[in-house]
């Protein structure tokens, strides 16, 4: 399987107590935007998600430990089919990629979040058709 990389821009606003369970509401903003980038032995592509995100807000169970959540209960569903690659062309390998038949969603279950005070640290279980990886990536805190 070729090597894809998710880049996110989610803005998460979280003021929580240390060591303490809770339950939180999160809000994924409408501007925010998933992209798929990868490449091939031939080029490089970017996929954008082109269907509106369904979970846009949604209660999430943490713990705080020192400047880290420990998140449960935080994982988007997104459907296979409504990435666009820009050409119907690379949708269709990109489809037959994500095994989209087959695997009509991709998940990305959040594990953690570390803040920092210019960003947030996530990491992330990403599950591509029979396929998990974790991931971790940044992300930039709007001021």
């Amino acid at each position: 399987m070729k090597t894809l990389l998710l880049s996110f821009s989610l803005f998460l606003l979280l003021g929580l107590p240390k060591f303490d369970a809770r339950k939180a509401y999160v809000h994924i903003g409408e501007s925010s935007q998933i992209i798929i980038a990868g490449k091939s032995n031939v080029n490089k592509f970017y996929c954008d998600y082109e269907s509106s995100i369904t979970d846009r807000e949604k209660a999430i169970h943490f713990t705080r430990v020192d400047h880290t959540l420990h998140l449960k209960n935080a994982k988007l569903r997104l459907k296979s089919k409504t990435f666009d690659c820009g050409k119907s062309g690379m949708n269709n390998d990109f489809e037959e990629l994500l095994e989209a038949e087959e695997h009509p969603y991709i998940y990305i279950d959040f594990t953690t979040i570390e803040i920092h005070p210019d960003h947030y640290f996530v990491s992330a279980i990403i599950s591509i058709a029979e396929f998990s990886k974790k991931k971790s990536f940044i992300i930039k805190k709007k001021f």
